[in-house]
């Protein structure tokens, strides 16, 4: 009798640590599967969340909400041209310029209100008290107190870049902050706003508005700069960028501000030298958006030794006075062939 006892008692034993095994395996199972489903999860989301340079980028802008009327703009243009002929800051060079300050501070508005809704800003008190410090030094020595930025504006992402959007303010990465000191920051929140004070941007839209009144047929990547202007003001910036000769004039008002400010140029050296040694793959967002470092090293140690022996120099040459003439004369036979009977046809679809 004992026996059958003891039989059945292993057998319950063993069904005991069957159904323990079995429980054990199936937790098991649906812990590991659990941790697939969560990592798959996180993965995916991982790969469609947006970074916040694509937030930032993807930025888009409604021109006419801003009062700019293309159509309206460039026929009073045609009207009088001259009258839109505005020299750059500190320089002999003169442009067109078809956008009031009005309506770039407009833009600039619509984009910052924008920016701040995406929450893709960094937040940190001491760096925007550092990037602010900077920034009030370099405005007090600036003349015109007009398009000039209240603040600094930190977008919380690792790249390195900095822009100055229309109207002045200025964006900075906070990955530029990490990598550079006061003198260094400095030079690049001069640059920045050297953009501004030239009207660089407005400069660019003017020139693409003035392209498209020009020919039908114009290259396609002046109607893209339009389109982006008009659309995604980060990405004129990314795609397009300003020309080499905006560059080089941001890069001398700015060892110009920084070296009345009390700053040491020697920032903008510096800066360009870790430019010039990097892999493009770590500052690749940079070095996409500003000339070769190189050609700027050389432009700014010039601007450095003219300032000494003239600390308010102005830069220009008899060539930009005899280019400007020239594009004067030109421009007043377009207004006197506009007007005669024979031209006036052909003009007429300009």
């Amino acid at each position: 009798m004992d026996s059958v006892f003891e039989f059945i008692g292993t057998i319950l034993e063993l069904i005991g640590r069957f159904f323990t095994w079995l429980i054990k395996s199936v937790w098991h199972a649906v812990s590991a599967l659990l941790v697939i489903l969560i990592f798959f999860s996180f993965f995916h989301f991982s790969c469609n969340r947006k970074s916040n340079w694509d937030k930032f980028c993807s930025i888009d802008i409604d021109i006419a909400a801003c009062g700019i009327d293309k159509t309206a703009i460039l026929e009073q243009f045609k009207q009088d041209p001259l009258s839109y002929r505005q020299e750059v800051t500190r320089h002999k060079r003169k442009r067109f310029i078809l956008i009031t300050p009005q309506q770039a501070n407009a833009t600039g508005k619509q984009f910052i209100g924008k920016m701040e809704s995406l929450d893709i800003l960094r937040h940190d008190p001491k760096e925007e008290k550092r990037c602010n410090d900077i920034l009030k030094q370099l405005c007090e020595v600036i003349p015109a107190k007009t398009n000039l930025p209240q603040k600094i504006y930190i977008l919380d992402t690792p790249e390195v870049n900095a822009f100055c959007l229309p109207g002045g303010t200025i964006v900075i990465c906070s990955g530029t902050l990490k990598q550079f000191n006061d003198d260094e920051i400095a030079w690049i929140i001069a640059h920045e706003l050297a953009h501004g004070q030239a009207h660089h941007f407005a400069e660019q839209i003017s020139k693409s508005m003035i392209q498209e009144l020009a020919t039908d047929t114009f290259i396609d990547k002046e109607k893209e700069t339009f389109k982006l202007i008009g659309s995604h003001i980060a990405a004129f910036f990314i795609n397009l960028k300003y020309s080499r000769t905006q560059e080089y004039e941001a890069d001398r008002l700015a060892i110009y501000y920084v070296s009345k400010a009390g700053f040491n140029t020697q920032g903008a050296i510096n800066v360009l030298n870790k430019f010039n040694t990097t892999e493009e793959a770590e500052w690749g967002k940079w070095l996409s958006t500003h000339p070769t470092p190189e050609k700027r090293l050389k432009n700014i140690k010039s601007a450095v030794s003219q300032l000494q022996e003239n600390p308010e120099h102005i830069w220009g040459s008899l060539k930009d006075d005899l280019l400007e003439k020239a594009k004067v004369k030109a421009i007043k036979i377009y207004m006197e062939r506009k007007n005669s009977p024979e031209k006036r046809e052909f003009f007429a679809s300009m």
